[in-house]
């Protein structure tokens, strides 16, 4: 059979259905027996450079946009938890923290967030390189069974490359995978590991009719299992990878050992200690049973003596990890006595590996033993571990549970929801938005068909991968949009950011199809003609460079020192060995990276108003923080949320600032950060801020009683001296959602230093807050707004005339700014420069109803009733919908019309 022939018919089928060429001496195979495979990966050297070159440029591309420092959300964590070995929250992400480690003392960064953010730049740019070679292995297949084959045409490589390319450069360059791939986030590892068992899983099915090809099968269930100490999101390729093993192996599919143990290893998913049982008894029942084909003496005290003690132990110590403990060395030690091959001996060595790629969770109980500075949960105890690992923390219901009562519409779910909507990230992932979108969607349904069509269990597997990463994810994460609050379980809220990253995996699936999909249709447009299919290789292979160029700026971090500084700033406005309560993740995790990490305020006790209702949280600020509470470890035990008789939730973060502000006595300063809101300023039922005086991005608590206290030289020197703000005013610095309303602090806090100012007479140092609050924060216009209003109030026309100017030069609302500079002119007297202002907004924004009030009153206060006339005449005809004005249309013309019939004119 002739090349050509091969690419339309494909290679004669082999009765056994193996999809691998086997036959022992046959070209190709005279690698076989190389590490997993990896030797057949280069003897088509254009794999192997194309290969590198996706590496080294994913590579380069998240270098140069990795983040300089310490991150928002959970990267202030990670890092922190890297450096110091603690145990970040549940379920603890053990193996991340020890690569962490690792990362934190190579000298590959002078800044060690740095040196823990490259773990996910090195690891995302490894899975989008194994991608490559999954898609090549992949696309091959659709021309012949060997991998790499020699003897495909240059028109048939060309779509192999091309489309590996296309798809490799989508996985990489998508906005949501980008974005983790650049701070110190689990995802990048996660999809390495992710994208290491698809590409096991294949060489498994290319030699899974040679001997010895279950050693595949023991590493995919020894790192499947490593892989929870990364992130449960690795283990959904596990039931498509289960499923495409017993389709396409027949021994495995009636061998019912094997489906035993595939459900005792998903149990890992679930119950924590349902799983451990279930390996242990299994992995106790396998071994006994290889151990009676051949026993020995040795073996036999080697099983009584590890058996023993683990049962002993287990009884004397009421906890059940010594029996698991050793099982696992008893059967380590039995497989030096495994000398054929069974189903038993299979089963056996998969459990061992599971085992021992679980193992590596017991590091969260081990360090938990030392109280590292975080150690989120204190998992010392058995109960306290299998907690933490089953996420007791967030709730008794399990998510299987949760998932059964929807907590939003699946309209809003599958949709364009704000912060939760599926398609809303899926539409905006590639760089090709909106109806650009349409083709590209397309050519992936495109690419899943072709594999279907030519490999049909590898595009089962591949769609199965897809519905559960995304259908199968919307259901399971269930997550709020905000419609269905429940008050009585303070339940369904609208998520508090952007969840994209839980549909990571779908993401990456789906741009690997789009490059199946470019080879597909390379494949049928060029007929094979290396001409035709030269041409469409580039174009295909160029498509990902708009992902690229449209995704850098919103995921380049390179000059974002946005969250160090902020966290610096709450610190450094702490009062010395303060208490400060923070609200969330943002105001807490990278304050821990700059004490933990940098050393910066060790004196500063952070006190977090989430993690404050739980037991574990509360014991440790008592004892190893020292913040002042009277109650016993017995007595924070017994805390609980309740509900007054007047239906009113206490709950014990309520409980605990009376607790804590009853003990202190005014011993130990107390400080909120400015993000806790004055719901959760609360003291025996009574607000706080009466008694709060502002310093910096804190306030203080005070004896003194009054609104707005401002400690006005403390703040003045922190703002204008102190506060670092770098790439704030930057327009090259990315600023989503969460970074634009942290920094408005800055504007609020300069605004109020500024009034202060104003109203102590200091006039000149409240107009150098606010002019320092522009030079920062050039697109707010509240600051803008303050400074017209000083303007009007010390009568200076020139500065208020220059202040228009300068507005124009930001991108400031222009309209909302015009609006006050414009009252401000009519305050001074000069009506004609503020109705002139105002005519000019509504010229250029004819809705814009605040100009258009203003303006309605200047002209009626000024007698203007023709102008009058005319501009509501005018708003009438761009705004036919406003029945208010209808109304009032009305009211004047018939008044109008009443008095010129009686010949007299007279206000309306």
């Amino acid at each position: 059979m002739t090349a050509s022939q091969s690419a339309d018919t494909g290679p004669e089928p082999r009765p056994s259905g193996v999809v691998g060429h086997t036959r022992p001496g046959a070209g190709f195979d005279r690698t076989r027996g190389t590490l997993f495979g990896l030797g057949r990966m280069f003897p088509d050297l254009w794999l192997g450079v194309l290969g590198a070159i996706v590496f080294l440029l994913t590579l380069v591309v998240y270098v140069r946009t990795v983040a300089p420092t310490v991150s928002f959300w959970d990267c202030g964590e990670f890092i922190s938890c890297s450096y110091i070995l603690g145990i970040p929250h549940p379920p603890g992400t053990p193996l991340y923290v020890l690569i962490g480690r690792l990362f934190s003392i190579l000298p590959i960064s002078s800044d060690i967030a740095v040196r823990v953010n490259l773990i996910s730049s090195i690891f995302s740019a490894a899975a989008a390189t194994v991608a490559f070679f999954i898609l090549a292995r992949l696309i091959t297949y659709w021309y012949s069974d060997r991998y790499p084959d020699p003897a495909l045409t240059l028109a048939q490589r060309l779509p192999v490359y091309a489309g590996s390319v296309c798809g490799a450069l989508f996985f990489a360059f998508g906005t949501t995978y980008w974005s983790s791939a650049v701070e110190a986030e689990v995802y990048g590892a996660a999809m390495f590991l992710t994208m290491v068992l698809i590409w096991l899983t294949l060489v498994w099915a290319y030699h899974r009719e040679e001997p010895g090809s279950d050693r595949y099968l023991i590493l995919i269930s020894y790192l499947a299992i490593l892989s929870v100490g990364i992130h449960m999101t690795v283990f959904l390729v596990m039931p498509p990878i289960f499923l495409l093993i017993v389709f396409l192996s027949r021994e495995h599919r009636r061998d019912w050992r094997f489906w035993v143990t595939g459900a005792f290893l998903f149990l890992v998913s679930g119950g924590i200690l349902d799983f451990l049982w279930a390996c242990t008894i299994w992995l106790v029942l396998s071994g006994v049973i290889v151990f009676f084909r051949k026993p020995t003496m040795l073996a036999t005290i080697w099983t009584v003596v590890t058996l023993a003690a683990g049962v002993l132990l287990t009884l004397s110590q009421g906890v059940p990890w010594p029996l698991f403990l050793a099982a696992g060395v008893w059967a380590a030690g039995m497989i030096v006595y495994l000398r054929e091959h069974t189903a038993w001996v299979r089963a056996l060595l998969l459990v061992l590996a599971a085992l021992l790629g679980f193992s590596v969770h017991f590091y969260i109980p081990i360090r938990a033993q030392l109280n590292p500075a975080i150690n989120e949960n204190a998992p010392k105890t058995w109960d306290a571990f299998q907690g933490f690992l089953e996420r007791k923390q967030y709730g008794n219901e399990s998510m299987f549970q949760r998932a059964l009562h929807r907590r939003g519409t699946w309209a809003n779910q599958f949709g364009q929801h704000e912060r939760m909507g599926f398609w809303g990230f899926f539409d905006k992932q590639y760089g090709y938005n909106d109806f650009a979108f349409f083709p590209l969607f397309i050519l992936g349904l495109l690419g899943l068909y072709q594999l279907m069509r030519k490999k049909g269990a590898f595009g089962f597997f591949l769609i199965l991968l897809l519905l559960i990463s995304s259908v199968g994810l919307i259901w399971y994460m269930n997550f709020a949009d905000g419609t269905r609050y429940n008050a009585a379980t303070q339940d369904a809220y609208l998520e508090v950011r952007d969840r994209d990253y839980f549909f990571t995996p779908a993401f990456i699936f789906f741009g690997m199809a789009i490059g199946l999909g470019g080879a597909a249709l390379i494949r049928r447009l060029s007929g094979g003609s290396v001409i035709w299919s030269a041409a469409g290789a580039a174009l295909i292979a160029l498509m990902p460079l708009r992902a690229l160029t449209t995704n850098y700026f919103p995921n380049d971090r390179s000059n974002n020192y946005i969250p160090y500084d902020y966290a610096y700033n709450i610190l450094t406005s702490a009062d010395s060995n303060a208490v400060v309560f923070t609200n969330g993740d943002n105001d807490t995790f990278p304050v821990w990276c700059l004490q933990e990490v940098y050393g910066i305020r060790k004196d500063v006790r952070i006190a977090n108003l989430s993690l404050i209702n739980t037991h574990w949280y509360i014991k440790q600020l008592k004892n190893q923080m020292g913040v002042p509470m009277k109650m016993s470890d017995d007595e924070i035990e017994r805390l609980y949320h309740y509900r007054t008789p007047e239906g009113k939730l206490v709950r014990v973060q309520d409980q605990m600032i009376n607790e804590i502000l009853t003990a202190n006595q005014w011993k130990t300063p107390i400080d909120f950060a400015v993000t806790v809101s004055g719901s959760n300023r609360i003291y025996m039922d009574k607000p706080l801020d009466r008694h709060l005086m502002m310093t910096g991005l804190a306030y203080r608590l005070v004896r003194e009683e009054g609104d707005g206290l401002l400690d006005v030289d403390v703040t003045r020197d922190l703002f204008l001296d102190v506060f670092r703000y770098r790439g704030i005013n930057d327009p090259t610095v990315y600023k989503d959602e969460n970074a634009t309303r942290l920094v408005a602090n800055y504007a609020s806090g300069f605004i109020l230093l500024a009034d202060t100012l104003r109203r102590a007479g200091r006039m000149a140092e409240a107009e150098a807050s606010v002019r320092k609050a522009t030079e920062i924060l050039p697109d707010e216009p509240e600051a803008y707004v303050y400074l017209a209003q000083l303007y009007a109030e010390t009568k200076d026309r020139t500065k208020l005339e220059a202040l228009r100017e300068s507005v124009r030069k930001t991108s400031a609302d222009q309209n909302q700014v015009g609006v006050n500079i414009a009252f401000s002119f009519s305050r001074l007297g000069d009506t004609a420069r503020a109705t002139s202002i105002l005519d000019e907004i509504l010229t250029r924004n004819p809705h814009y109803e605040p100009a258009y009030k203003t303006l309605v009153r200047l002209y009626y206060e000024g007698s203007h009733y023709d102008t009058l006339m005319q501009l509501l005449e005018r708003w009438m005809k761009d705004n036919p919908g406003d029945n208010q004005t209808k109304e009032f249309w009305g009211k004047i013309r018939a008044a109008a019309a009443q008095q010129e019939s009686a010949g007299v004119r007279v206000k309306p």
